[in-house]
């Protein structure tokens, strides 16, 4: 029953937090300065990442291509948020991480494939 959702979820998740990075909303555009990333290219270039793994997750022939994709993404958020002490943050992107190991772990196509 899980995995009829969890690839959904995971799609819509990265596909609205990568098209909010483009909107460069004041939060995000914090955030990235707080961390010490360059916030107009490396932003956007998250953002662009999200949204590729995130269209990659919603076809079936190429859903483990994007759970690796963001599962990178994800380490390296969680990184961050581990980094700077956000553990509600890091928290949320150790069940993320949890959710692609899944959709790994489901074969072929994934969780829901």
């Amino acid at each position: 029953m899980m995995k009829r959702f969890l690839v959904p979820l995971l799609t819509v998740l990265f596909l609205v937090t990568g098209v909010t990075k483009f909107l460069g909303l004041d939060f995000y555009v914090q955030k990235f300065a707080r961390w010490g990333f360059p916030v107009w290219w490396f932003m956007y270039a998250v953002g662009a990442a999200e949204l590729a793994g995130g269209l990659l997750l919603f076809r079936v022939r190429t859903r483990r291509l994007g759970a690796w994709l963001l599962g990178l993404i994800v380490l390296a958020a969680l990184a961050t948020h581990l980094r700077f002490g956000e553990w509600g943050n890091a928290g949320f992107a150790l069940l993320v991480l949890v959710g692609l190991a899944g959709i790994l772990r489901g074969g072929p196509g994934g969780a829901g494939g």
